[in-house]
Order: C-alpha cells, then sequence, then structure tokens
C-alpha cells in the first residue's frame, strides 16, 4: 500500500547523508498520530510518536507529534532572540498531521551554548509548548496529550559528530560494518522488566516513564556520535519496533548497503510492519552516509 507517504523521495542533508521518510497508519488505528521532520540544510530529522490525553480540547496525540517537531525544529533553525515561525518547503517535511499552529519561540541567546545544550533546550521548549497546552484545557499533570520521540541533529558539515536525542520509546538504529547498534533506550516499563531479567508477567507496552509534554518538565537522552562512510541510520516509532524483530531489522539495513537504497528501504520496512500485524502507526526514517 502506498497511503500516507509524504517526503519517501530521499534528499542529502549537507549533500552527504541520503535520508528517505515514510508515515503509515498500520492496519488497526483509524487514524495517524505519529508525524515526522526532515530538514537537509539544517541537519535535523524527527520522528515523534503522539498520544492522546484526558480532558477538554480538540487537540490529540497527533497534534502533539506535529507541535513538538515544530517546536524543536523552530528552537534550533533560530539564530536571534527573535520569534521564528518554520516554513514547510521542499527542504523541510513535515506529515499530513499538519494542523497544529507553528510555536511563538521567544528565547533567550544561546550564542555560548554548544550544540548538545541547544539540542536539550529545544525539547524542553517543545516540552513547555505542549503542556501550555495541557494546562489552558485543564489537564491534570501525566494525563495531557503528548508525544514520544527521537531525533538527529547534525548542525554542520564540519562537524564530525552527530547528536542524537530521544524521549519515550522512538529509537535510533546504526548498521556499521554489518553490526546493528541501538543508540537509544526505550523509557518504558517494557525495558525495565527486560533489564530486570523478564520476571513476572511482561508490563503493557504503552507504559512509559517519560514523553514531551503532559508533565511540566522532562529529561531528555541526549549523546554524540560520530558517522562514518557507510553507515546506514534508521530511525523509527514503535509502531515498527513492535511489529518488527532486531534481527529482521539488520537484515534489511544490511540490504540498504548492498545496494537496495534507501528510498526501497523504507518502503520494505513499513510493508514489513504491516505484514506482520500493523498494529500501530509506522514511521520509518532511513539514511545512509
Amino acid at each position: 500500500m502506498k497511503e500516507n507517504q509524504p517526503g519517501i523521495r530521499a534528499q542529502r542533508i549537507h549533500g552527504r547523508l541520503a535520508v528517505a521518510a515514510m508515515t503509515d497508519r498500520g492496519n488497526v488505528r483509524a487514524s495517524n498520530e505519529d508525524a515526522f521532520l526532515v530538514d537537509k540544510n539544517l541537519g535535523l530529522v524527527v520522528v515523534a510518536d503522539g498520544m492522546s490525553g484526558r480532558g477538554e480540547g480538540n487537540m490529540g496525540g497527533a497534534e502533539a507529534s506535529a507541535l513538538a517537531i515544530k517546536s524543536i525544529y523552530a528552537y534550533l533553525s533560530a539564530d536571534t532572540t527573535e520569534a521564528m515561525q518554520p516554513t514547510a518547503s521542499d527542504e523541510t517535511i513535515f506529515t499530513d498531521n499538519d494542523t497544529a499552529p507553528y510555536p511563538e519561540t521567544g528565547r533567550r541567546s544561546r550564542g555560548n551554548l554548544s550544540a548538545l545544550d541547544r539540542t536539550k533546550d529545544a525539547i524542553a521548549h517543545a516540552n513547555a509548548q505542549i503542556y501550555s497546552v495541557n494546562r489552558a484545557c485543564g489537564r491534570a499533570d501525566r494525563k495531557g496529550i503528548g508525544t514520544t520521540l527521537a531525533g538527529l541533529y547534525w548542525p554542520s558539515p564540519a562537524e564530525g559528530r552527530t547528536i542524537v536525542f530521544h524521549v519515550g520509546d522512538c529509537r535510533v538504529y546504526r548498521l556499521r560494518d554489518a553490526v546493528l547498534h541501538q543508540l537509544t533506550h526505550d523509557h518504558s516499563a517494557s525495558q525495565k522488566w527486560i533489564e530486570n531479567g523478564m520476571q513476572g508477567a511482561p508490563p503493557a507496552r504503552n507504559l512509559l516513564f517519560r514523553a514531551v509534554g503532559p508533565s511540566a518538565s522532562v529529561e531528555a537522552e541526549v549523546s554524540t556520535h560520530v558517522l562514518l562512510p557507510g553507515d546506514v541510520i534508521l530511525l523509527c516509532s514503535n509502531g515498527l519496533t513492535t511489529m518488527v524483530s532486531n534481527r529482521d531489522i539488520k537484515t534489511l539495513l544490511h540490504q540498504v548497503v548492498m545496494g537496495l537504497g534507501v528510498e526501497k528501504g523504507t518502503l520494505q520496512l513499513v510493508d514489513m510492519a504491516k505484514a506482520n500485524g500493523g498494529k500501530d502507526n509506522i514511521t520509518v526514517v532511513l539514511g545512509m552516509l
């Protein structure tokens, strides 16, 4: 199936990292609450998986994921303290969940902050934007709309290191020399259960310890990594990883290296998740250096 595929055509971030992306509502969900962004000039890739909350107001998970992405984009793309609104173009891809208002992003000067600190601040800014919506709708802490997310930020082609960030159970993988590395660590009850030796009944897969928006603050995990020629990078929502094993992901990414390419690889990953049930929205962003 070829529905909900904005941005499947590959772009090159800084002319080097070829990236293709796709989102699909899957086989079961009535709507798609995932969103993604790829900006080749800013060097920013983000995947977000929205969650609907409780209480009044019309905004739901789709709006939360879109608002988080737009807030992060606006924060990282602004060079001054003046408010800036991002403009969707052929260099910036938003999904068709494009229903949330662009955030106002007045902020302190960041001239002396590292890219790592700017990334942390951008996520905190996104959290504040969504949290303010929840408060305005009278939603209690931890009961409002929110989103998990994962991203890659490569601010300069001259910078050898890229920044990987995430909150929740969206993931970033890297395939290097036929070895698959998960660069993120799920903030979920399932992950805790695995770490504790899988004692007792497995917890619900959707039980999360961290998300962007439901609480006044959130701690994102942010790290730096060197990308090398031949590396394959995968960012995805849990609609992929709950349906497709790491072994099968590794096999597909190896095929990308061997000539399949990022566009066909992206399509095939989504098709695999749907063939295995497609019980959630599926978003895949695939890159190769």
